[in-house]
């Protein structure tokens, strides 16, 4: 046996050492907190909160693991989560304003881990609870926007000329003119001082502006970047630790909040505009008669606008905003001199020298308080000016105290620069996050132990290896996951159990690659280094391919998906490191010193010593094999996919209730809400599902439907809800069908630059028909064809192929050793009859893993898991049936392979890898 060098014994044992140390971490269970930070960043919790934080626990009967006070904030550890929920709303009772106090988990695991920089895993909100928003940014009112200010700016430059009218049309500014000279003078205005607008090349009376894509372009980040500090500023205020914000794409922003519950708040805060103004009342139109009327029907006078005021009627503002918004400062809820509810309002500098130039001309004139939200505007107040404003004043109307806290809160935290829609929503209650971790762990190790109990027993020392490596996998697999900050989701934990199955490939086709060198009679040295270097190529191929998944996965997935392809893409990586590297150092620690002894391979119940004569029944399998592929392909034509809320749009909502509801009064609340035919599942421990079709206020319906469900029962509570909107589910739809069709051309591409393109037409076909196979069934039985299931089948695009990889590698390798004339047909059953076993094992393996996901990881991952199942065994029986054959029907011949100049053959002597 070639002696494996120290130092790659030494580095093995250090990787795997720092691995488990950042590992480690994630091993160890978060508990609820409640976290307490003061909301001014100059002045942090100090123990005085402290105490306060304790008195108030105490005094509500809750009892906290710890209570302490670190780096200016005070964190509360409770044992469970509704000890968490209660602590959090009574000391956000206690503390006022002055604080924020949100839901938080803190880690068990030592300080001394976290010195080394060594954090636990991130979890995903299908695992913590909490909610997760999608909005779509109404860029078009920031560009309509832009131009409005850009229309009064050309008014008045303008103003002396003889110009009709500046008016703006949907997505242009019309400039009307009395002759062409007037509208030469507007142009040459127009090009001097206003760059963002294209200007026409020729003056004309009539003449049509509007943005260049630059400036357009730049109004879209401007806007995209002041939302997104909005939203956390608001985020910030609703108490959320932890959340995440990110910008996607030209114009969404994807928010997620752990641990929020009340989805109606969240929705409320983030989703409002709350665009404040300052305008002065045009007092003597809106004292003409004549002139409101005609405004109410459409021709509102030139340098004014109509809006309507809260407390009812309508005035002309001036278009100038005198303050707005961007302004403030500071908004705080209180109360004016005759004790009704209003805002004290704060300004920067250049708002109070705006507010102090504008009111001390006009003392006695009204001053109007404009709200905008969305495309909707109200006046909700129009105070006679009093006195010379300046940095601080108070602003009131018809509101309560409730809306004057929203509004404060609104406005402390900035105006967004545009409107925002739900497009996606997802929440997911704390008992259902907390399930499905449970259970998503308990899939990782039933797969673990079942794969382990079995690699044993039949490979014996080798198999005690196998696992040894199988084990580092996952440690390094945690560890990697970790350090670059990945977020762990329920797909991600039922990734880690495919990868069990998947990792522990490599090393069966290093184990039975052994046994055969061994058996052909070479000492057990020998066999070892063979077995490593003749399995290498093989290795490789096999793991590209479900890598080339991966990335398919991760390109065109989202949320949760996304999350199963990281995990599925790192964990091809720590696979083959353990399987090469981490195995060949434990098996040369345990047999180098020995060198002559007996090699504990195991079992051979699975070794074939006769030649499976399989190619002689392939017309028969093939002709049963398209009898079956017309039924699926019949099946989809005439039934279709069960495509869920994912592709179709929809909502789908469960409810879980203290005991089981009389499922009469639920249909009647869900009719009453608009959704007489909508199903609904109930089952035996309380949870009712109901799900509603496409169209409606969706992004509201699940508060409406919880209101409703409260009436049947208080303790009524969301478990889980889902909101797609249309336009998300048909981009979820187009993604995933150009993720199948990447996953497919990057394998035909890798295939045919790896073999001949016969072979990899066989194995295209093979891949095809495993794919038909699954959606067929899904078809025949109605089964719910979900975004997760879709990752299922892509995650088969790659595994499938594994096979054919296996069995084409060894016909290259037996056609060079083959006599002259030999027949392709036997050289595919030998090649067969020679990986049976790792076929039959390897698969196997997969199948352990995934059928601990069918039984334990419940309702969310099993049509996941059933996907998966159905496509391992589609895949074994494709790749052998189905692949060879095909190659075999185009012409595959032994000299394909000898006559081929680029194939070099393996490393007979089996460099140490």
């Amino acid at each position: 046996m070639r002696r494996f060098p120290l130092w790659k014994h030494a580095l093995v044992a250090v990787v795997v050492a720092v691995a488990a140390v950042y590992a480690l971490p994630s091993l160890y269970a978060k508990s609820p907190t409640v976290q307490v930070r003061s909301a001014k960043s100059s002045s942090p919790a100090d123990i005085k909160t402290l105490r306060t934080v304790r008195s108030v626990l105490r005094k509500s009967g809750l009892r906290a693991r710890s209570v302490k006070l670190e780096g200016g904030v005070v964190q509360a550890v409770f044992a469970g989560a509704d000890e968490q929920l209660k602590a959090r709303a009574a000391v956000a009772d206690a503390l006022g304003r002055d604080f924020v106090v949100a839901l938080n988990a803190d880690t068990n695991a030592p300080p001394w881990l976290a010195s080394l920089g060594a954090e636990p895993l991130a979890l995903g909100l299908d695992l913590r609870g909490g909610v997760y928003f999608l909005l779509q940014v109404d860029v078009e009112f920031a560009a309509r926007k832009r131009l409005r200010g850009i229309a009064g700016e050309l008014r008045a430059q303008t103003a002396g000329l003889a110009v009709r009218g500046v008016s703006l049309e949907g997505s242009e500014i019309v400039v009307e003119s009395e002759n062409a000279g007037v509208a030469r003078a507007v142009l040459e205005i127009i090009e001097r001082e206003m760059p963002d607008l294209n200007a026409p090349s020729d003056a004309e009376t009539v003449m049509r502006l509007q943005l260049k894509s630059a400036a357009l372009d730049e109004i879209v980040d401007l806007t995209m970047e002041q939302n997104l500090q909005t939203l956390r500023n608001r985020v910030n205020e609703l108490g959320v630790a932890e959340p995440v914000i990110t910008r996607q794409g030209r114009a969404r922003v994807a928010v997620q909040l752990p641990g929020v519950q009340d989805t109606a708040q969240a929705k409320a805060v983030l989703g409002r505009t709350a665009a404040l103004e300052l305008r002065g009342v045009d007092e003597q139109k809106s004292a003409s008669a004549s002139l409101m009327r005609r405004a109410k029907k459409g021709r509102v006078p030139a340098g004014a606008e109509l809006f309507p005021q809260r407390e009812g009627g309508d005035l002309l503002l001036e278009t100038d905003v005198v303050v707005s918004g961007e302004n403030i400062t500071d908004a705080r809820p209180g109360f004016d001199n005759n004790n009704r509810p209003a805002v004290h309002i704060s300004l920067d500098s250049e708002g109070a020298e705006k507010i102090k130039r504008y009111t001390r001309p006009r003392i006695g004139q009204r001053l109007a308080i404009l709200l905008r939200d969305r495309e909707s505007a109200e006046i909700i107040s129009a105070p006679v000016v009093q006195q010379e404003l300046y940095a601080n004043f108070i602003i009131h109307g018809r509101m309560s105290s409730a809306e004057a806290a929203e509004l404060s809160l609104l406005l402390r935290a900035g105006a967004l620069a545009a409107p925002l829609e739900i497009v996606e929503e997802r929440t997911i209650g704390p008992s259902l996050g907390a399930d499905n971790i449970r259970r998503g762990i308990n899939s990782v190790i039933g797969g673990f132990a079942a794969i382990a109990v079995f690699i044993i027993l039949y490979y014996a020392v080798f198999g005690l290896i196998s696992v040894t490596a199988l084990l580092a996998n996952l440690v390094l697999l945690t560890a990697l996951l970790g350090g670059v900050g990945a977020t762990l989701t329920l797909p991600g934990l039922a990734g880690f159990a495919l990868t069990l199955g998947m990792a522990i490939d490599a090393n069966v086709l290093i184990n039975e690659r052994i046994r055969e060198e061994s058996d052909a009679g070479k000492p057990p040295a020998a066999a070892v280094d063979s077995g490593y270097g003749r399995a290498w190529t093989t290795i490789l191929d096999s793991n590209i391919t479900t890598l080339i998944a991966g990335l398919a996965l991760f390109a065109f997935g989202s949320g949760p998906v996304r999350g199963f392809a990281v995990v599925l893409c790192f964990g091809i990586l720590t696979s083959m490191f353990s399987a090469i590297q981490a195995s060949r150092s434990l098996v040369n620690g345990v047999y180098e010193r020995g060198k002559s002894r007996k090699l504990s391979l195991g079992l051979r119940l699975l070794n074939l010593k006769r030649t499976l004569a399989l190619m002689r029944w392939r017309k028969l399998t093939g002709a049963l094999s398209a009898l079956f592929l017309l039924v699926c392909v019949f099946s989809l034509g005439a039934r279709g996919l069960n495509f869920g809320v994912d592709f179709t749009g929809g909502s789908v909502i469960e409810v879980s209730f203290p005991s089981r509801p009389d499922i009469a009064k639920v249909r009647a609340a869900v009719s009453d809400l608009g959704l007489e035919n909508a199903p609904i599942q109930q089952s035996g421990d309380g949870l009712v599902m109901i799900k509603a079709p496409p169209g409606g206020d969706g992004a509201q319906l699940s508060e409406r439907l919880l209101a409703a469900a409260k009436t049947i029962d208080e303790g009524a509570a969301f478990r889980r809800v889902e909101f797609v909107g249309p336009q998300v589910s048909e981009e979820l739809f187009i993604s995933g069908a150009l993720a199948m069709l990447f996953v497919l051309a990057g394998i035909a591409a890798y295939l045919s630059l790896r073999f001949k393109w016969k072979m990899a037409v066989g194995a295209i076909v093979a891949n095809l028909h495993d794919i038909v196979f699954i959606l067929g069934l899904f078809s025949l039985f109605q089964w719910e064809f979900s975004l997760p299931v879709l990752a299922a089948v892509l995650a088969i695009l790659g595994y499938s192929v594994n096979e054919s990889v296996v069995i084409f590698d060894r016909v290259r390798e037996n056609s060079r050793n083959s006599r002259k004339g030999a027949e392709a047909a036997g050289i595919l059953d030998s090649a067969i009859t020679q990986t049976w076993a790792r076929t039959i094992i390897t698969h196997g393996s997969t199948q352990l893993a995934v059928l601990a996901m069918l039984f334990f990881g419940g309702d969310a991952l099993f049509l996941f898991a059933l996907a998966l199942t159905i496509g391992i065994f589609s895949s074994i029986y494709s790749s052998v049936l189905i692949a060879g054959p095909i190659a075999l029907r185009l012409g595959l011949t032994r000299e394909d392979f000898i006559e081929d100049p680029a194939l070099k053959p393996d490393n007979p002597a089996g460099a140490v890898i």
